[in-house]
């Protein structure tokens, strides 16, 4: 496979040209939208053609228009879980403007979100805030201008265990 050869040998002009041809007729010929995607990134990639920034997911017109558990299971999905094995922590988050309280706990490097009184902790910090200033807390880190009670170092723990993501990673060489 031409895969092999680049993967072995990136440099390699020939190979990868002769990759991305083939994965550009792959993409062209998919029905599947995700799967004729993939294919013509990894042909964009292997023609050096990954200059056009990716969308910006998060803007604040992109994060407001999710969930409140969108948001929270987004964070949840990028927590470092080995960095985060020993931290135990539980806050709950009154959002005044949609009427619900939501709680969050993070414990064996997991961080679960549910409705305020579920779960085995005990909150030791309690935000209460809108949906507007909880996408603010989370991309500053701070709490300033929020009505808060308890441990607040508690917040930059959590987000401090948050991993950042690379949207131009590489897919097709190494």
């Amino acid at each position: 496979m031409v895969s092999h050869v680049v993967f072995a040998d990136p440099d390699n002009a020939a190979a990868r040209e002769l990759l991305a041809g083939a994965l550009q007729k792959l993409g062209y010929g998919s029905e599947n939208g995700l799967w004729r995607n993939i294919f013509l990134r990894g042909a964009d990639e292997l023609r050096g053609n990954l200059a056009i920034a990716p969308p910006d997911l998060t803007s604040p017109e992109v994060l407001g228009a999710l969930t409140i558990e969108q948001l929270f299971d987004s964070i949840g999905i990028r927590i470092d879980g080995i960095r985060a094995a020993e931290v135990t922590l539980c806050i709950d988050w009154v959002f005044t403007d949609l009427d619900r309280t939501y709680r969050t706990e993070l414990s064996n490097g997991a961080l679960i979100h549910s409705d305020a009184g579920y779960g085995m902790g005990t909150p030791t910090l309690t935000i209460t805030l809108t949906k507007r200033q909880f996408l603010g807390v989370i991309a500053s880190g701070s709490l300033d201008g929020v009505s808060h009670d308890g441990d607040a170092t508690l917040l930059p723990t959590l987000l401090g265990l948050v991993d950042s993501v690379d949207h131009q990673f590489a897919m097709v060489t190494p």
